[in-house]
């Protein structure tokens, strides 16, 4: 290189002419510092209240925080496909891209590790993550690939910039005084000796090298944060392709954005040409179509399935209260800005830059639809909370936290932009030529549909026939109120507002004329019963507190007259106690049922359900069918002959009255009984497995996480030396 030329005089002047402090950037500055300011403000709300402050509850407990994790953490993933895998193919038409792409992936990297603890009640815990953190837990692969993969952009962003700040620190009279130490220390001495190059170019080949399984591995965890769970939605075996390929999708547009904004107020015309935007759309376009591959594969899948939470999870996405969202998302988002950069017109800078707005924007919307809709449907009932526990509404506080990211990364590029050239200097002066991308697009849409199915909910006569026995006041209707407000509004809706959830089988509004034209019977037993997707209330609301549902709905319930209450009748029903005993000799468990007759003492009582059950470690298992006790009160049940017990072969039991008519008490007794095989076997935590503690993890788990931490931090520490070496090499 020849530094006299005027050619790469011109270079440097062109490159590093907004290398300088402005008004506008001073403005620029102080906007964004305060706007800052206001959002950590609204952060300290939430470190002195705690998340109280925010939407998230027990049941939406990832909100916009993680979506935003999600997404930042997708971002940063650019620096990877250009530098390496674009750059490494030998497509030369990217060298004027690739500082733009690292310095996207650092201001992205460096941010999604705070946007995480923006998340976290106790941050002053974070550090517990390392300490307590189990190597099987996703949490400690998530933080660990986060840094390392933070550091490796880092490093690809620093290294090819030495040569860039050697030539600056001498040839460029205009930088602010300060810098100019700050330069020189940080080009090392190059002096573009060829063994100091020899040593930058095989530090920047193993870099691109060790960041492709980084940046691969840091989405695929982030995605397994959420595949390794059971949820409708969630539970799937392509998210990690369909993580990173979205990763794709979301950097390709910002590196667009920013090329469309450096070229034009720092004049870079002349190095980011309509070729450039012409190349990138394309790789935008090819990237979007894989992840429409992606998604139709998420939804078709499931959906041609169809199972029960998977049906309510796409009946909410596709037609429910998230269909406005999710359509946008995807026709805004996705289907239209392909079908628009398949044309060159539309590649064109002003076009695509527009078009990567909206793929920017629909890009953070899908990850907050991935994260925040399959919650809104959890595996148990949605009671005895706040109406606000029923909804995921972001409050105030938690936006202008989630803002403050997008702010720091704003400032992080406008540091490096403003006081480093963002086109390599260097580099940009040794090329000759730019290659081709030939690209292969596929497009197809696919259409689906679903049914969905009426209930069969078969009531019996005797439980039809049942009246409450009182007669319904305006007191009991209020405290009826507040029960349906806890336990029943969160599917139903309001009554007479027909804002029931879609479910299926969708649960209706219950003043309509289906639910008026049922006796109170049917009404009792249904909330006493439950059936799939509604669950029983037996064991959560006493049976009077039942009735005063009942008398609630009844108020919607035009020309309804309550029926005389049978005089005299106990709410609990008949009073029945059991006890539960081992027959040694004919290896059967005994249940004996008595009724309190009151001044007449305990009798034998049947014609009384009993069911019976083996404590197991996940739940209870049922052993033989029910069995109705005798005129003598008692019950007989089989034993298995192979039912494994402790090692002295003890069993747990549990015998419980199993009564949907509520005519007889709810009761229920344990008890531990030798009836079992007795089998030493080790506790679930006590062998190294997935689900146990940390110190119990399978070696192999171990030794995979730190074998890799160990690899890439070596080859990191081995890259500082050579690199830190450069300074001692000297001209012979």
């Amino acid at each position: 290189m020849n530094e006299k030329e005027p050619s790469f005089d011109k270079i440097v002047h062109d490159l590093t002419r907004h290398i300088r402090i402005n008004t506008g950037f001073i403005a620029w500055m102080g906007f964004l510092s305060v706007s800052l300011l206001v959002c950590l403000y609204a952060y300290t709300l939430q470190l002195r209240n705690g998340l109280g402050v925010t939407g998230l509850h027990d049941y939406i407990s990832w909100g916009i925080y993680i979506s935003n994790f999600v997404f930042f953490v997708a971002t940063s993933l650019i620096g990877m496909l250009i530098s390496a895998v674009i750059g490494m193919i030998g497509m030369k038409w990217v060298t004027p891209l690739t500082r733009i792409a690292e310095t996207i992936a650092v201001a992205f990297a460096a941010v999604a590790g705070l946007v995480i603890v923006s998340d976290m009640g106790r941050p002053e815990r974070l550090a517990y993550v390392f300490i307590y953190g189990r190597f099987q837990s996703p949490i400690l692969w998530d933080v660990t690939v986060v840094m390392t993969y933070f550091t490796l952009s880092l490093l690809l962003l620093f290294l090819p910039m030495i040569g860039d700040l050697a030539v600056i620190h001498k040839k460029v009279d205009t930088l602010p005084k300060w810098l100019k130490p700050v330069y020189k220390i940080l080009s090392l001495n190059w002096t573009d000796l060829p063994e100091q190059n020899k040593i930058i170019a095989r530090a920047v080949r193993i870099l691109l090298i060790l960041v492709i399984p980084a940046a691969l591995a840091i989405h695929t965890v982030t995605s397994w944060l959420f595949a390794v769970t059971l949820r409708p939605g969630w539970d799937s075996t392509i998210f990690g392709p369909y993580f990173v390929t979205g990763a794709f999708v979301a950097g390709s547009a910002a590196v667009i954005i920013l090329m469309f904004f450096f070229r034009k107020n720092y004049k870079l015309h002349d190095y980011i040409t309509d070729l450039h935007f012409n190349n990138m759309g394309k790789v935008l376009a090819l990237v979007s179509l894989v992840y429409l591959y992606f998604n139709l594969n998420e939804f078709l899948v499931p959906g041609y399935k169809l199972k029960q939470g998977d049906a309510i999870h796409l009946h909410e996405l596709l037609t429910g209260k998230e269909a406005v969202l999710f359509w946008v998302v995807q026709i805004g988002g996705l289907v239209v800005p392909i079908l628009l950069m398949l044309f060159r017109r539309f590649r064109k800078p002003l076009p695509i830059m527009l078009i990567s707005i909206a793929v920017f924007i629909g890009a953070w919307l899908k990850r907050y639809i991935i994260v925040v809709p399959t919650q809104e449907h959890p595996f148990l009932p949605i009671q005895h909370v706040p109406g606000s526990f029923m909804v995921y509404s972001p409050t105030l506080p938690e936006i202008l936290i989630t803002i403050a990211p997008f702010i720091l990364v704003l400032i992080i590029i406008t540091l490096i932009s403003k006081f480093f050239p963002v086109i390599p200097l260097v580099e940009t002066a040794r090329e000759k030529g730019i290659g081709k991308v030939i690209m292969i697009i596929i497009f197809f849409t696919l259409f689906t549909g679903s049914k969905v199915t009426a209930q069969t909910w078969v009531v019996p006569e005797e439980s039809k026939e049942k009246s409450a026995p009182f007669l319904f006041t305006p007191e009991m209707q209020k405290q009826g109120e507040n029960l349906y407000q806890r336990n029943c509004q969160s599917c139903h809706g309001l009554p007479g507002k027909n804002n029931f959830v879609k479910l299926t089988p969708p649960p209706g509004d219950l003043s309509t004329d289906r639910v008026r034209t049922q006796t109170d019977g049917e009404l009792f037993y249904r909330i006493t019963t439950g059936k799939t997707p509604m669950p029983e209330f037996r064991n959560v609301i006493s049976e009077e507190e039942r009735w005063w549902v009942v008398a609630y709905l009844r108020t919607f319930h035009r020309g309804y007259v309550q029926p005389e209450p049978i005089s005299g009748k106990s709410m609990a029903g008949k009073k029945v106690s059991i006890s539960m005993e081992w027959v040694k000799e004919k290896n059967k468990i005994r249940v004996l049922a008595l009724e309190d007759k009151g001044k007449e003492g305990k009798q034998p009582v049947g014609g009384v359900e009993i069911l019976l059950f083996a404590k197991r470690y996940f739940g209870n298992m049922q052993l033989g069918d029910p069995k109705k006790t005798n005129t003598n009160g008692i019950a007989q049940f089989d034993l298995p002959a192979d039912l494994p017990g402790d090692k002295t072969g003890m069993v747990d039991l549990i015998s419980r009255v199993n009564d949907p008519t509520g005519q007889v008490s709810e009761s229920r007794t344990t008890g531990s009984f030798a009836i079992g095989i007795p089998t030493d076997k080790p506790s679930l935590i006590a062998t190294r497995a997935w689900w146990t503690t940390r110190d119990k993890a399978p070696v192999w788990v171990i030794l995979t996480y730190a074998g890799s931490v160990v690899i890439a931090w070596g080859f990191i520490v081995y890259i500082l030396f050579s690199v830190i070496s450069i300074r001692n090499i000297k001209k012979q």
